[in-house]
């Protein structure tokens, strides 16, 4: 089964990293590396199209006309 993967941000250290958790979990409130206080971000679901009748050409920049 495929977890989603959330993006976090500590409001101490300023890092930012992702984890993967299921929907059900809880989301995350203290940062691994120095205890302080976490957020969880809001960012875009990246997915590209592929299969029949999408073409390489179909994806608006370079980087992901090269995600073959």
């Amino acid at each position: 089964m495929r977890m989603p993967t959330y993006e976090y941000e500590c409001l101490k250290c300023g890092r930012i990293f992702e984890i993967r958790q299921r929907i059900s979990e809880p989301p995350l409130t203290v940062c691994d590396a120095c205890d302080g206080e976490v957020r969880r971000l809001l960012s875009a679901a990246p997915f590209i199209l592929k299969g029949e009748g999408w073409y390489v050409t179909d994806y608006p920049s370079e980087f992901r006309k090269k995600a073959r």
